[in-house]
């Protein structure tokens, strides 16, 4: 029997978090069984909404980050729809010819120019500031996606516990390679007003701490409620 009567009516989660596919051994570790319409068990497992991969240089942490958006794209666009992903190359090291290459081993891709279709957007730091650049990603994100939830929303094979089928929103994708090297415009300002050395430039550490936390706070909400997949890439020292 139930005790209080007076209990909050919240709004609850959605009874699934949806993880797309990207290969056996990141899904299975990622992943539980979820029952679907047909009353099999599908893996619900592999890309998460936001993940996060970090460690020393020459990892393979930029590859794997590719490799595990284009998995998961490239199951998405067999639905017959394209999605979209963008990449923030904030080392700037990013050939498009290799991710070309790359995007090929794909069915999806095989004979697509995934750049050319408007499925893949690079920039960099000669493109867009760290603020600008995400400003223009949660326009997108509020803006076409959220604010035009019903024209994006899809059924999944997957149930829920009255025996209904999951609906989600259209899962587009992002990468931030990497989050180590971000930089917002106010940094360049205070690098062009002040030399090497100089006391000035003191807090651009302070200040890339704090744009980098920022970020790090609004990712979650933003990109669950948008259905936006992120995939992260961090340095870390050898100590």
């Amino acid at each position: 029997m139930q005790l209080f009567k007076g209990k909050p009516d919240f709004k609850e989660i959605d009874p699934v978090k949806l993880f797309y596919n990207v290969g056996s051994l990141l899904d299975i570790p990622t992943g539980t069984y979820v029952k679907g319409k047909y009353g099999e068990n599908i893996l619900n497992g592999g890309l998460g909404v936001l993940t996060a991969i970090a460690g020393r240089g020459n990892m393979f942490k930029s590859t794997l980050a590719h490799y595990m958006i284009l998995s998961a794209a490239d199951k998405v666009m067999q639905s017959g729809h394209d999605t979209y992903i963008n990449t923030n190359d904030t080392e700037m090291n990013i050939h498009k010819d290799r991710l070309r290459h790359f995007s090929k081993q794909f069915e999806s891709f095989k004979d697509r120019d995934i750049f050319k279709s408007n499925i893949w957007s690079i920039i960099d730091k000669t493109c867009h500031s760290g603020n600008e650049w995400f400003k223009m990603l949660k326009d997108f994100l509020k803006i076409e996606k959220i604010k035009n939830r019903k024209e994006y929303t899809f059924e999944t094979p997957l149930i829920d516990s009255d025996g209904k089928q999951i609906r989600a929103l259209f899962p587009s994708f992002g990468e931030i390679d990497s989050i180590s090297e971000f930089e917002t415009s106010n940094i360049e300002e205070i690098q062009n007003k002040n030399e090497l050395g100089e006391s000035g430039g003191n807090t651009i550490h302070m200040q890339l701490g704090l744009a980098k936390t920022r970020l790090l706070m609004e990712l979650p909400g933003l990109c669950n409620a948008a259905s936006h997949y992120m995939v992260l890439t961090a340095h870390i020292g050898a100590e």
